[in-house]
């Protein structure tokens, strides 16, 4: 979380980008070159004070509950992403539809927060906010996704003020968060049975057009896009190899 608070602090400074009338969107873009934090910059990242660890917790708190599709957790999941968005003056759209499930026909919406509408390229950081229909009882999903979904509203909060000068500056750059309805699979997963949300976005924004630009869709708008997604922690693995000689190997077995 902290690493890509930096990296998301590197995008907004960073890129910078000149427009030029008459050429096509695709013509507009060209590589980022991303350069990688130095040692110093990953220590400053890595220092949160108490305070803003408790601001994190309490965004994920309003997150983390059990979201499957059409359940009274996902309605206030998607309502507390789109409000947290909005009091942050960002303008937020939702993409609802319906489509056919193994369950039955299901109600899907993506929110799609964008700091600034009217410019032309974008940053994009996306996951999924509804979790998983677990055979075996509740299932929460904290790093798959209810981790990245306070990450990313986090973000947006402790770097507004920098986010909102940036807009400010219109220079025709911005960052736009996705959270995806509808990723995880019903029954199996499977190319028709998961991804709903995010294959109906990409099919729309295929089909729209500017009539203003030479432009095919929103997706050629997105010079870099992300997605974060099953946030762990680094394993543990102990040493056993100094037990392999002695007669207790069966302990060093259940410590694996």
């Amino acid at each position: 979380m902290l690493i890509a608070t930096g990296l998301l602090v590197e995008f907004i400074l960073a890129l910078l980008i000149t427009l030029t009338e008459g050429v096509t969107w695709n013509e507009l873009k060209w590589v980022r070159d991303l350069p990688p934090l130095v040692h110093d910059q990953l220590l400053y990242a890595s220092e949160l004070p108490v305070a803003e660890q408790e601001t994190f917790h309490d965004v994920l708190r309003n997150i983390l509950v059990p979201r499957t599709v059409g359940s009274p957790g996902h309605r206030k999941v998607r309502q507390f992403l789109r409000q947290s968005m909005e009091q942050l003056d960002w303008h937020v759209e939702e993409d609802t539809f319906e489509a056919p499930t193994p369950h039955g026909n299901k109600v899907f919406s993506n929110i799609v927060a964008t700091l600034d509408p009217s410019a032309c390229h974008r940053l994009v950081l996306a996951c999924h906010y509804d979790s998983m229909v677990h055979k075996h009882g509740v299932f929460l999903g904290a790093t798959d996704s209810a981790v990245p979904c306070a990450q990313l509203i986090y973000l947006a909060a402790v770097l507004n003020g920098k986010l909102q000068e940036q807009k400010r500056r219109g220079d025709g750059l911005t960052v736009q968060l996705i959270f995806f309805d509808g990723e995880e699979a019903f029954v199996r997963w499977s190319s028709s049975d998961s991804l709903y949300g995010s294959r109906h976005l990409a099919d729309v924004w295929h089909r729209n057009s500017t009539q203003s630009y030479n432009l095919e869709g929103c997706l050629p708008r997105s010079d870099i896009a992300t997605q974060i997604d099953r946030m762990v922690s680094l394993p543990a693995f102990k040493n056993c190899f100094a037990k392999l000689f002695l007669s207790d190997e069966q302990s060093c077995g259940d410590e694996i």
